[in-house]
């Protein structure tokens, strides 16, 4: 029996080791201290940028991050800066994407906040695939997720482009699905807004997280490739009225960071799977500023 509870005790243990992205493990005598925690992943598709600051916790059963309110948060560009405004109702620093994001320009990320070291990270953004083509093979799946029989609920769709030569670069492929549902995070019922399952057979696809594709040029230097994609309605979708599929080039940090923090919440509460550390690029705590370029089509 005492063999028995000391697995279930060690298993509990490392199932909430691996609970949260942003806990930490602590011995039981030991006073935590919060660490600076930074989620920055920008990119010119949204019409808002947004970020979020909190700081990390203990293991903990029921994780709650809160956000930390009074920080100072300013983005340079060439010779010009933004400051990101605090919104207590979405609870993310915000502001506009009204500035271009041009490649090879640097920009530079200032955080400021009370009780941690001020920091700035520089993000040089990544050469931009050309002749990009993006079409559907067939017709749109419709109908069976509502009662809408011209609701979209699945397809498939070909990407074409144009690699830049010389350098190293990484793309994300997703499907982002516009109409009603259920937002799954918070359980509200709504206009809804979020990626949809996507899949690919493709050799050049590294990682599929389910609603992300990865891919890295390192079997296409400079070359044309042409990548079929797979998409589907996931859970909490009601009605589909319109799909938009992108094709992101970003920077290796934010590639690397949604990579491994894909695999490690695909591994999640299983104690015996490889532990998987998220990539970070903040040095004075752990988190993410990255930037991305979107080529997109809307159907």
């Amino acid at each position: 029996m005492k063999n028995i509870s000391y697995l279930l005790l060690f298993l509990t243990s490392c199932i909430a080791c691996k609970g949260d992205l942003f806990e930490r493990s602590i011995q039981i005598d030991q006073k935590y201290v919060g660490q600076l925690a930074l989620t920055a992943e920008l990119c010119d598709c949204d019409t808002m940028l947004t970020i979020f600051l909190t700081k990390t916790i203990g293991v903990s059963a029921t994780p709650n991050y809160l956000p930390i309110e009074n920080a100072s948060i300013v983005l340079a560009t060439q010779g010009d800066q933004y400051v990101f405004v605090y919104n207590p109702i979405t609870q993310f620093y915000e502001h506009p994407t009204n500035f271009p994001f041009g490649t090879g320009e640097q920009i530079k990320l200032t955080v400021d906040a009370p009780s941690f070291k001020k920091q700035t990270i520089t993000q040089t953004l990544p050469p931009n695939p050309t002749g990009v083509q993006i079409d559907t093979i067939g017709m749109l799946l419709r109908g069976t997720i509502g009662n809408n029989i011209n609701d979209i609920r699945g397809g498939n769709m070909s990407i074409r482009f144009t690699d830049a030569p010389l350098v190293r670069n990484y793309y994300i492929i997703e499907v982002i699905g516009e109409g009603e549902g259920i937002n799954l995070s918070t359980f509200t019922e709504g206009k809804l807004k979020a990626a949809l399952l996507v899949s690919s057979q493709n050799i050049n696809v590294e990682y599929n997280s389910s609603r992300q594709l990865f891919i890295n040029d390192q079997l296409f230097d400079g070359q044309t490739v042409e990548i079929n994609i797979n998409y589907l309605a996931g859970l909490g979708w009601q009605e589909i009225e319109h799909i938009e599929v992108r094709l992101r080039s970003i920077t290796r940090e934010g590639y690397l960071y949604g990579l491994t923090t894909s695999k490690y919440n695909a591994t999640t509460f299983d104690p015996f799977a490889e532990q998987v550390i998220s990539f970070s690029n903040t040095k004075e705590g752990v988190g993410i500023f990255s930037v991305s370029h979107a080529v997109s089509k809307r159907f």
